[in-house]
């Protein structure tokens, strides 16, 4: 059953079995306004209309604004640190990349290393080219007299630098017996050029068999 108060509207619901036939005089719990309810009853009660209206507190000012979940500010050193570790890490790399070729010469299995990730090192006197290399062999009291002469090319398009010349005298299984060096005292090739060189060993081994000529990163002191 539903009750309206004539003087705020104020609207309850009821029920039925609480008005009896005679009526009842009720009292609109907001307003306080009386009125007698039909069908009302022989002793008239005053019936306070539960449930109460619910007495809401002043909203505070500003309190109309959305509410929204704060989330914690992230610890900015934490980011900083991240991306410290990054960047180092990326200078490590590129300073390994731009130093191989003496990371190999200090460790040489770091050769395969780098060949893996795409970046060999370039091999020593990479472009240049041994030609016309003889050997003449001198017999003398003292020992035998290799006189080793030949040219080096420069097959590239660059300037190129020359490195020093290693020589291996090596047995019939290519185990080196003696090993001197050919200094090229920082000369360097224009395309197409090429420089002469010339060396003299004496040896004293009679198991001497052949002759092997490379490129070198080795220099006098470091050879001893």
């Amino acid at each position: 059953m539903i009750l309206q108060c004539s003087q705020c509207s104020t609207r309850y619901v009821v029920q039925a079995a609480s008005i009896p036939a005679s009526g009842r005089k009720v009292k609109c719990a907001r307003c306080g306004h009386t009125w007698h309810q039909e069908p009302a009853s022989a002793e008239e009660q005053d019936i306070e209309i539960t449930p109460r209206p619910q007495v809401i507190p002043d909203i505070p000012a500003f309190s109309n604004v959305p509410a929204f979940k704060v989330q914690k500010k992230q610890r900015p050193y934490l980011a900083i640190a991240a991306i410290s570790s990054v960047v180092i890490a990326l200078l490590l790399l590129l300073t390994l990349i731009g130093l191989r070729e003496k990371v190999v010469d200090a460790w040489t299995p770091s050769a395969r290393l780098f060949s893996s990730l795409g970046l060999p090192v370039p091999p020593v006197g990479e472009g240049l080219t041994f030609v016309n290399v003889d050997v003449k062999i001198y017999k003398q009291p003292s020992g035998t007299s290799l006189l080793v002469s030949g040219n080096i090319l420069n097959n590239t398009a660059q300037q190129r630098a020359v490195p020093n010349v290693l020589l291996t005298v090596q047995d019939t299984a290519k185990r080196p017996l003696l090993q001197w060096l050919s200094e090229t005292k920082g000369t360097t090739l224009s395309p197409g050029e090429s420089k002469t060189f010339n060396t003299v060993q004496t040896i004293q081994n009679e198991l001497a068999n052949g002759l092997m000529v490379q490129f070198t990163k080795l220099s006098p002191a470091s050879s001893e």
